[in-house]
């Protein structure tokens, strides 16, 4: 098994500039990429930013496929790691 540590204070707010440049994506992606390093599921995305369920997976999906995942198991720790 393979672990890697590093560093994340999960109170930080994250640099939503930084996200978009690193990760290509829009000013509303890089929000939702935000709540994603939170550990919110699209369902509570949606409810949090007053969107629909389906725009909120719109936009998870818009940030996988920008950057070559295909899994949110993957995209996470990215998101995470970029901003540690």
């Amino acid at each position: 098994m393979l672990a890697e540590l590093f560093r994340y204070d999960s109170n930080m707010e994250p640099n939503l500039r930084k996200l978009q440049s690193m990760f290509h994506c829009t000013p509303d992606e890089a929000s939702i990429a935000a709540e994603l390093i939170h550990g919110l599921n699209a369902t509570k995305i949606a409810d949090k930013n007053g969107i629909s369920i389906h725009t909120a997976r719109q936009h998870i999906k818009d940030l996988l496929s920008k950057n070559g995942y295909r899994k949110q198991t993957e995209l996470v720790p990215m998101l995470v790691r970029a901003l540690s």
